[in-house]
This record gives structure tokens, sequence and C-alpha cells, in this order.
């Protein structure tokens, strides 16, 4: 039976970037990838998804889930096609970082990006000469649709950051709380008091993360966690006054 390596891994993360419709199908490849590496290697450790942004868990959320379990060496497979060498080049201090802060005893690697690897493209060599793809006519067309002609009723456009950095420091759940508490202000409705959430990726002043900003008005919030967010849909959202102690600028000043 084949090794994982010398020095196996107790946890192999997945790093992952979030599509449309895309965790149902990411699931599947990793509960494969499991299945496979256990019956190959008699791996049992967990193998788990991580979301470089813009989805839940981040790879900080998911160490998180096993950060009580004393030292434990960690491989992230890099399976973001093609690799993101800014990211590459980022994340493995935040996570020391991120280690540091938690009192995490953690040995973490980063594999090779799977876009280099032969067998990759062997993969896609055999998608281009194995004969099997759907012809697009086939498929209804969809670009004219009348319903996407202008954009819906809003009185309020809120840019939630849900980039890397954002991710990493715990977005996913900032802005589900966000949302929440829309709802709850019925602000989320088809009316005219509507605010129109968008998730975005890096909107750049990271240091502040998570990010949200609101127009009109130009105004940027760090909303650091699920109380921010719920402050700002109720004080500022929900009742007209902006947080000032979460603002850190308005109108483009």
């Amino acid at each position: 039976m084949a090794t994982v390596s010398e020095r196996s891994p107790d946890l192999v993360l997945l790093l992952v970037r979030r599509g449309y419709g895309s965790p149902r199908r990411l699931e599947t490849l990793r509960a494969a990838v499991a299945e496979r590496l256990a019956g190959e290697t008699g791996f049992s450790g967990p193998v788990v998804l991580g979301f470089a942004e813009l989805a839940v868990p981040s790879v900080s959320d998911a160490l998180d889930m096993f950060a009580d379990r004393g030292r434990m060496r960690v491989l992230v497979v890099d399976l973001i096609v093609p690799a993101d060498m800014s990211l590459r080049g980022w994340l493995p201090g935040a996570l020391h970082d991120w280690a540091n802060r938690r009192g995490v005893a953690l040995d973490i690697a980063f594999s090779d990006p799977v876009d280099g690897d032969p067998a990759f493209v062997s993969a896609v060599v055999s998608r281009i000469t194995g004969g099997a793809a759907e012809d697009v006519r086939q498929s209804p067309a969809t670009d004219s649709r009348p319903s996407w002609n202008d954009p819906p009723d809003h009185a309020v456009h809120l840019f939630a950051c849900d980039g890397p950095r954002c991710a990493h420091r715990g977005s996913g759940v900032v802005w589900a709380a966000m949302l929440a508490a829309l709802e709850e202000a019925g602000l989320r409705g088809k009316t005219a008091e509507r605010v129109m959430v968008t998730r975005t990726r890096c909107l750049y002043p990271c240091n502040r993360g998570p990010v949200a900003t609101l127009h009109p008005g130009g105004f940027w919030y760090a909303v650091p966690d699920a109380e921010a967010a719920r402050r700002i849909a109720v004080e500022h959202l929900k009742n007209g006054r902006p947080v000032a102690d979460l603002l850190f600028r308005e109108g483009g000043r």
C-alpha cells in the first residue's frame, strides 16, 4: 500500500474557490478524495474543504474546527486553477499569524499547485480527444430575459467584501449575520426600502476587514463581527444613523 508521505498529515485541507452552484460538486470531490486516499494509503484523518473567498468555511474557519486537538500536521492541497500565486504568497503567513493568535500548534504545509501536474494536463487533453461534449444548440437561449434589463428596486446598495483576506478574518459569518439582521428589520423584501447586498471580491482596505461599503453616501465600514453587522443593519440602514465607531470613510473623503 502507498503512503501519503514520510511525514503523513493529520488533516488534509482542499483549497478551493467557489463558483455559482459549486458547493455540491466540491463536496462530491472532497468525499471522493477522502475515499480514494483511505483506500490507497490507509489515511484515516479528516479531508475538508477551505474556500479562498466568497464562501464558507474559509481556510481559517475550517482549521478552527480542529484547533483543540493539540499539535497537528496539516497539508493544504491547492486545487485552484490556474494557481493564484498572490494568494499562495500571502496565505501561509496569514495562517502563521492565525495560529499564533489562537495559540494553536499546527505544522502547515502547502502542496504544489495542481495545474502543474502532468496528470492534470492529461485530464484536459482527454476532454479534447474523448469526444464527449454537449452541443450548446440543445440549450435554450437565456441572454434576453426581460428581468435582466433593470436593477431591482432598492434604497441602498451594500457591497460586502468576501475576498481572501476578509474571508480569512471571518467575513462569511459576518455577512450571514448582516443578512439575518436585514431580514429581521424588514429590509430584504422587494420594496423601495430594500437593501440590495452584493458579495464582492477584494475592496482593498484589507487591514480593516471584513469591510462593507454603502451607496448612496459612500460609507465605508469595518465590520469585525456579527454584532457589528447587526448594529449597521439596525442603526444605519433601518434607523438612518451612521455607526460612528465602525465608520472609517464617508462620501469618498
